[in-house]
């Protein structure tokens, strides 16, 4: 278990893991809210 984790967003800010790296099986290629794309880095600087 990681001390801290990434979480997985769309560009809406919709939440889609919040525990990313700890919990992978609930990882969306898609936001369920909106459809969006999710995103684990920053599109700016690429960190996490």
């Amino acid at each position: 278990m990681a001390e801290y984790d990434v979480a997985q967003i769309c560009p809406n800010r919709h939440v889609a893991n919040d525990m990313h790296i700890d919990f992978p099986e609930f990882n969306k290629d898609f936001c369920e809210k909106c459809g969006e794309k999710t995103i684990t880095q920053c599109p700016s600087c690429e960190k996490p």
